[in-house]
């Protein structure tokens, strides 16, 4: 299961919402990959999700046909094109849509209607979503990361993967490793530091992750608290299940992150090469990021000058993580006993 674009495709929520409050009456699609965009199943301002399998890569040709075939077949009047791939463009010309509006590129231009210059300063991709509607002239009001549940069926789905008592007198932290290049993944021995730093009983772990995580856990585990291992068992709508119970969630800069964000979790946010004010909690309060500020020897070895910014998540201690994770749940969760 490909669980790429989830962060992308939350971040895009206010846009959905807004698209929404200009078109009340109008059919809404939102059009990513299949996983991914099950985050959508249950928003209310959406009619349609179109699945686009890009795990065969940007030019699979039947996977680009049917997503062009479902676009026909919607006659769609107009679409915000918000990925800034020629391919996007493409399929939404050749998926017959009257008006496609989208960032203007060299190679774009002449397959969109109406495009516009992107803004000049780096903004966060929230900011960035939004300003591409704005330019349009659709007002973007609320700048929240939203994801709908079924609620009634998370409850049952819980109760039987994480018991009736998981998380009843003590917070559940949940847990991600969250990405599959090294650089931007926590070293496992990190993981079980922080994990015996909760002192005993004092929360109730979860493990989360996609099935091509399932390596990065191998070893990882409390002798303090209770942990359920959930890695590689959830769908992306179970994990928004998962995060949603959780008191906090602790994992690097991922979509799962935003999922939690969505369903208004605190967050602790680990970064390294990545921009935190590009791609980290937008303007929410119930979140510490806590970023890398060198690179570790194995890392320099191996990638050199391709980190960018010269960090790695490696260099993040297990006890600045704990401080943060200690001082969220202070602050939200009336059951954490430290």
């Amino acid at each position: 299961m490909d669980w790429s674009m989830i962060g992308d495709l939350v971040m895009l929520s206010p846009c959905v919402r807004a698209v929404r409050s200009a078109w009340p009456e109008a059919h809404l699609a939102v059009l990513g990959q299949p996983a991914s965009i099950s985050s959508y199943r249950f928003d209310p301002a959406v009619n349609e999700l179109i699945p686009y399998d890009r795990s065969k890569g940007d030019w699979n040709m039947a996977s680009f046909g049917a997503a062009v075939q479902a676009l026909k077949a919607g006659s769609f009047d107009l679409a915000f094109i918000f990925h800034n791939s020629f391919g996007s463009a493409l399929m939404a010309l050749l998926g017959g849509v009257k008006e496609r509006v989208g960032y203007r590129s060299e190679m774009r231009d002449l397959l969109l209607t109406r495009s516009f210059s992107r803004p000049d300063m780096r903004e966060h991709l929230i900011e960035e979503k939004a300003f591409l509607l704005q330019s349009y002239g659709v007002e973007v009001r609320d700048y929240s990361e939203k994801v709908y549940i079924d609620e009634e069926r998370a409850k049952v789905w819980l109760k039987d993967k994480l018991g009736p008592n998981f998380g009843r007198s003590r917070p559940i932290v949940a847990l991600s490793v969250g990405a599959t290049v090294e650089h931007k993944r926590w070293p496992l021995e990190s993981f079980n530091k922080l994990l015996n730093l909760f002192p005993v009983n004092s929360v109730d772990f979860v493990f989360l992750g996609s099935p091509a995580e399932r390596v990065h856990f191998e070893g990882v585990y409390s002798y303090n608290n209770t942990v359920v291992d959930l890695v590689g068992q959830t769908t992306i709508e179970e994990l928004s299940w998962v995060l949603d119970k959780a008191d906090l969630f602790i994992g690097p800069d991922s979509g799962p992150v935003h999922l939690a964000v969505g369903r208004q979790r605190p967050v602790v946010v680990l970064f390294g090469p990545t921009d935190p004010a590009r791609c980290g909690p937008f303007q929410y309060a119930n979140s510490i990021t806590v970023r890398a500020e060198g690179i570790c020897s194995r890392c320099d070895a191996r990638f050199g000058s391709q980190l960018h910014n010269r960090t790695c998540l490696h260099t993040i201690g297990a006890q600045t993580v704990y401080d943060a994770a200690a001082r969220l749940l202070a602050a939200t969760c009336p059951r954490w006993r430290p």
